[in-house]
C-alpha cells in the first residue's frame, strides 16, 4: 500500500466516522442503549448451561393442575400473573 492509498483509506474511515456520529445523533438515546446491549449480548452469548429448556404446553398443564387443586386458585393466579408481568 503506497502513501496515496493510505491517505485515501484514512479519509474514507474519517468520513465513515462522521456519518456514524450523524446517525447516532438522530437515534433516540434509549434505543441506542438497547441496541448496544443487544450487540454486546450477541458477541458474548450465555453459556449453554445457563439456558433452561422450556416446554410451554407442559408448564401450562402444571399450572392448570395446581390451580385445580389449590385452596385459593384465584389468589395464586393473580400472584402468578403479577410475577409474569414483572419478568417481561
Amino acid at each position: 500500500m503506497d502513501a496515496r492509498d493510505k491517505k485515501s483509506r484514512e479519509a474514507a474511515i474519517a468520513e465513515l466516522k462522521v456519518q456514524i456520529e450523524a446517525q447516532r445523533a438522530r437515534i433516540d438515546p434509549d434505543v441506542l442503549k438497547k441496541a448496544e446491549k443487544a450487540a454486546a449480548a450477541s458477541q458474548n452469548p450465555k453459556p449453554k448451561a445457563e439456558l433452561v429448556p422450556f416446554d410451554r404446553d407442559a408448564a401450562a398443564l402444571v399450572v392448570r393442575l395446581f390451580l385445580d387443586r389449590h385452596d385459593d386458585p384465584e389468589w395464586f393466579k393473580r400472584q402468578l400473573q403479577e410475577q409474569l408481568k414483572k419478568e417481561r
